[in-house]
């Protein structure tokens, strides 16, 4: 492996990227249960150590009441080696974009809440689709294309001139891109494979309705990451020592307390440089504005 991949891969954990944790949790998982897999068809137990179909979210409710946690599970689970490298390049490429232009902490429960609606849009089409319904036919969902769909068709949406560099067909922006891949879906639902599509498309709804709610000061995340804060800071205060509360103050003569930056300002740059990117494209942005624009995502 490249070293600059290597270091890049070291800097991105070291640094607490969302992106990558996804990307390690579900290339974990997928070595783990492949192992278990192998162990059980080589000592022919029959399926015991198979672990796809106890985490796979079910099309009937009354199957989900019997594994409710499948509606959070499937969504790391894979059926195979190229089901799972499509969804990491795609989430890498999208991923990195977001997390560039939007920040961090915006990235997990935006995974998350397209996976949740992929899997419930999935489910309300199988049990009222005369196609699925009438057929007796019990489906069973896995994959995480839901999930990173909502992340890359947030950023599309958000920033729809962007253009990334695609090796056959050159500079393309980011919202052919996500038409493509959704008109594909769409058409794609009676060709094969019909829960993964629709799971697809919910995936995409939930990013585009994010990234025009995001437009217009509407912004779920941070309830999310606000209860995750004070969840944490909690556990922190429990971990933590009680510290005296002696305080020390020391005085220097002719030091100058450094000033807090000013939230407001901070995100008025963003804003502005997003509308940039959004009317132009990211390329218009100067050298200075993608420093900025890259410095004050990270400080999310």
């Amino acid at each position: 492996m490249n070293n600059s991949i290597i270091n890049e891969i070291k800097y991105n954990f070291k640094t607490g990227n969302n992106v990558f944790r996804f990307i390690a949790i579900n290339v974990f998982i997928f070595v783990v249960l492949g192992l278990f897999s192998l162990f059980d068809s080589l000592f022919k137990l029959g399926g015991l150590l198979k672990f796809n179909e106890l985490f796979a979210f079910p099309s009937t409710i009354n199957s989900w009441i019997q594994k409710p946690w499948s509606i959070l599970t499937y969504m790391f689970i894979h059926g195979g080696l190229f089901h799972l490298l499509g969804n990491m390049i795609m989430l890498y490429f999208g991923g990195r974009i977001f997390t560039d232009l939007l920040g961090n902490k915006r990235v997990v429960p935006l995974y998350f809440a397209g996976g949740l609606f992929g899997a419930l849009l999935f489910m309300l089409l199988y049990n009222i689709v005369p196609l699925f319904s009438e057929s007796g036919f019990h489906a069973q969902l896995i994959g995480s294309s839901a999930a990173v769909l909502a992340i890359f068709f947030a950023i599309a949406a958000y920033v729809p001139n962007y253009e990334v560099f695609l090796i056959i067909l050159g500079p393309v922006r980011l919202k052919y891109i996500a038409l493509f891949l959704f008109v594909l879906d769409l058409l794609s639902i009676d060709q094969g494979n019909p829960g993964g599509h629709i799971a697809h498309i919910g995936g995409a709804l939930v990013g585009i309705s994010y990234a025009y709610g995001l437009k217009k000061g509407y912004d779920f995340t941070l309830f999310f990451n606000r209860n995750l804060d004070k969840i944490a800071t909690l556990f922190l205060k429990i971990r933590q020592p009680q510290k005296s509360k002696i305080k020390v103050a020391y005085k220097h003569k002719g030091s100058v307390q450094p000033k807090a930056p000013n939230p407001a300002s901070k995100q008025e740059i963003i804003d502005a440089i997003l509308d940039k990117i959004s009317k132009s494209g990211y390329s218009s942005l100067t050298k200075e504005e993608q420093e900025i624009i890259f410095r004050l995502s990270k400080e999310d």
